[in-house]
């Protein structure tokens, strides 16, 4: 996974369920959560609500292909950090992690987020609570 070339451990969950069980687990020390909207078992906007009541302060980026400007403005005000639309740009992945952790600079990820240069970036598919990567 892309995440992971960037020098991220990785964890991924089959369903918001067991994403938040790994977290009630205490047994490892996370710093973000990606969630999609749709999950199996629950919507991803219930798993970034009980993120902030289990977890104050650690940082949610919902993805989707289904957002719309209200599901977006639920997620942020819920306290998502951003809501990132599919395809997600493999170039764009590690800046929103990078900017949801604080280490990059606001404006690099709107930046990088309204220009999608289709000649000089690369699409993947993501999919469940932190990831499974596909490159096209």
């Amino acid at each position: 996974m892309i995440l992971q070339l960037d020098g991220y451990e990785v964890t991924t969950a089959a369903n918001g369920r067991e994403g938040l069980d790994v977290l009630k687990a205490g047994t490892m020390r996370c710093d973000l959560v990606m969630t999609d909207l749709r999950l199996p078992d629950m919507p991803g906007l219930d798993v970034l609500a009980e993120v902030r009541d289990g977890w104050p302060g650690l940082p949610v980026v919902l993805m989707s292909a289904w957002a719309t400007t209200a599901i977006e403005k639920a997620a942020i005000q819920l306290g998502s950090v951003a809501v990132l639309h599919k395809p997600i740009w493999a170039e764009d992945l590690p800046v929103v992690v990078g900017r949801a952790m604080g280490r990059m600079p606001p404006t690099t990820i709107v930046a990088l987020c309204l220009l999608k240069i289709a000649y000089a970036l690369r699409p993947i598919d993501v999919q469940g609570i932190a990831g499974y990567a596909s490159y096209r």
